[in-house]
């Protein structure tokens, strides 16, 4: 009797005869397509891999942290041998020249595919842009604060495109720590010509660069656009466990000999619950919530892990455990902001 019943499981499970029907997507990747036209969109140029590393002494002067103004360019004048020969090298001059081209273009807009392979490296628009805010920071202490005025325009008016565009937790957080690197970075200038006689060039770079920096809008953040964006990704991973052309991520740990026991459709199902509700948490600014933070597996059948073993184990490994502190973030970004304005606006007017 009980080997006829350890026989019929394992028909049970083996065969998984209980398949779901598949419930059709949330989104497609059309809710992610923007009105940016290649030709004019910066980003590509942008977030092609490059070799070009920041050492760390250099690196701390453009984390955005917040700051003394008197002691920062006290550390730009300590490390100016070191900024001077790293902004000479081959790999920075590259992409410096990337970052120009890039600036030149109108547009601005995140059109990475999580997942979806290629040369498009978010994390490299992070290289890119510390060698920018650098660059700002020799051309201030070289005397040319108009050429840094405007450069640090045109990253703040690239990293507020950016983070209007962005399509995935991590390019959001590249867009926000760039965002807040920049406005430091402005702020830190601002503050260096308190004691300094103000040029006429320099005030029209100025007053530039207080309309980026007066457009930033915080409360105005999308990230509705970011769920979209991990979803399609999770969904797409999916398709290709069906298939049989994916593997679970690493930190679901499949026993031997079930990769085969799986329900798309149940496990579709679920994912959607899971991102109905992230999606309604960005609509209402819980950040936290937005990127899973304390989420909990969402209610299923009883023992519908019996029927679905690898769609259980990749619901489980999407479940967030990490305390992201999204909004302690935003708040840094909303303050690094407002000292930006107001020491930026000092300097337009004579």
């Amino acid at each position: 009797m009980a080997l006829s019943v350890l026989g019929a499981g394992v028909v049970f499970v083996g065969a998984n005869v209980c398949t779901t029907e598949v419930p059709p997507p949330l989104w497609t990747q059309a809710d992610l397509d923007n009105d940016v036209p290649e030709a004019d969109n910066g980003w590509s140029l942008v977030v092609a891999e490059n070799h070009v590393k920041v050492p760390e002494s250099l690196a701390k002067l453009v984390d955005g942290s917040e700051r003394d103004a008197e002691r920062y360019w006290a550390d730009v004048d300590q490390q100016a041998d070191a900024l001077q020969a790293f902004l000479a090298t081959d790999a920075a001059r590259e992409v410096s020249d990337q970052l120009d081209q890039a600036r030149a273009r109108p547009g601005f807009a995140d059109t990475c595919q999580l997942g979806g392979g290629g040369a498009c490296l978010t994390i490299a628009w992070r290289d890119v842009h510390r060698v920018g805010v650098l660059r700002a920071a020799a051309l201030a202490r070289a005397g040319e604060s108009a050429d840094a005025s405007l450069l640090l325009r045109d990253l703040i008016r690239m990293d507020t495109a950016h983070l209007q565009s962005a399509r995935y937790i991590v390019s959001f957080l590249v867009a926000s720590a760039n965002m807040r690197a920049a406005l430091t970075q402005a702020n830190m200038l601002a503050s260096r010509l308190d004691q300094r006689e103000v040029t006429a060039d320099t005030r029209v770079a100025m007053a530039e660069l207080a309309q980026v920096v007066e457009a930033v809008d915080i409360e105005a953040i999308n990230l509705q656009r970011v769920v979209i964006g991990e979803y399609l990704a999770c969904a797409q991973t999916l398709e290709r466990l069906e298939s049989g052309d994916a593997e679970l991520p690493d930190r679901a740990k499949a026993p031997p000999g079930i990769g085969w026991a799986f329900d798309r459709g149940e496990t579709l199902r679920s994912l959607n619950e899971r991102f109905e509700h992230r999606y309604r948490a960005a609509g209402s600014n819980d950040a936290a919530a937005t990127f899973g933070a304390g989420e909990d597996s969402p209610k299923q059948e009883f023992a519908w892990w019996l029927r679905n073993p690898v769609g259980k184990l990749y619901i489980d490994s999407t479940i967030v455990d990490l305390e992201w502190g999204i909004e302690a973030d935003l708040e840094q970004l909303g303050r690094a902001r407002v000292r930006a304005l107001g020491n930026v606006l000092a300097h337009v007017d004579g």
